[in-house]
């Protein structure tokens, strides 16, 4: 029951984000559902739509076990694509058993 009404507060906070789309906010919103996440210095963001990055990290767990801004960014196109929605990857543990 928990998880659903945090889920749905982070979905209400980002449709409020879609409003007003000031690229800083939305990276820094970001930052703040997913503390985990370590912005690195130097990274080229500039074609990561954080609103969408925050929808793909909701719907995965696999995504939300990442600490690191440059490999969210190498993987981008993938993540966007739905790669590493809940169910549709594997890890090596999951394919031996």
């Amino acid at each position: 029951m928990q998880r659903i009404i945090y889920t749905n507060v982070l979905r209400m906070k980002i449709d409020d984000l879609r409003e007003e789309p000031d690229k800083q906010r939305l990276k820094m919103d970001f930052f703040i559902f997913f503390p985990n996440v370590q912005d690195t210095l130097g990274i080229d963001d500039s074609r990561i739509d954080y609103a969408r990055l925050v929808d793909c990290f909701i719907s995965s767990k696999k995504l939300r076990t990442r600490r690191k801004l440059s490999w969210i960014v190498k993987h981008y196109d993938e993540i966007i694509a739905g790669k590493y929605e809940d169910g549709k990857i594997k890890t090596p543990a999951d394919r031996q058993a």
